[in-house]
């Protein structure tokens, strides 16, 4: 059983034994107010204390449900979050060998950069998974920018590969595979950051 649901049982259970504590307390005070007309016996009678006690209940639960309510939509994102980084984490590690078997065989065969780079840049674009629509903006960001760099990047390069003059060399496909990996490795650092706060997040209510 989740931890975070033993809690809230808990929580709830105080609450409501609270409440019974409280309204059999002050019927007590009712009954020993009721023979007597004491000036503090008439105050006590004329203050609506079920109404109060009603109130501040009402008031307590609302704040449980609330806290519920956002502990709930926070493990969701961390789920998400961390479904997500797995996924990526395996994208990020496999497009590393691909694009360094690329940039070998950009620099053994110079004349051919731009048909190289355009099909290695399909396999890693195949690899990315969208990410779902509770994952932290940070992370959607990170994606995008890695999905972007990889259209921009694949876009010249098939360019090029129509262009008679072929004026895409080597050291175009590396500056351009540069600011991939920039991309790729910024997208990695906030994988690394939101996987260590979902699995301890996580840890702690399961």
């Amino acid at each position: 059983m989740l931890k975070h649901f033993d809690n809230w049982l808990v929580i709830t259970a105080g609450v409501a034994c609270l409440g019974l504590v409280l309204s059999a307390f002050f019927m007590s005070i009712d009954s020993a107010c009721s023979p007597t007309s004491t000036e503090i016996c008439r105050q006590w009678l004329a203050f609506q204390w079920e109404t109060v006690l009603a109130g501040a209940l009402g008031l307590l639960g609302g704040i449980l449900a609330y806290n519920a309510a956002t502990l709930s939509s926070k493990l969701l994102e961390l789920k998400a979050a961390y479904r997500v980084c797995y996924e990526c984490s395996l994208a990020i590690d496999d497009s590393h060998k691909i694009l360094e078997s690329t940039v070998q065989e950009i620099l053994e065969k110079p004349q051919f950069s731009a048909l190289i780079l355009n099909r290695d840049l399909e396999s890693v674009f195949a690899l990315f998974p969208l990410p779902d629509k509770d994952v932290p903006s940070e992370l959607w960001i990170r994606h995008a920018v890695v999905m972007r760099e990889l259209q921009l990047t694949r876009a010249t390069a098939l360019t090029a590969t129509k262009n008679i003059e072929n004026i895409y060399n080597s050291d175009t496909a590396k500056s351009d595979l540069d600011r991939l990996s920039k991309a790729i490795k910024d997208f990695e650092n906030s994988i690394e950051k939101w996987s260590t706060h979902a699995t301890t997040f996580i840890s702690k209510i399961y």
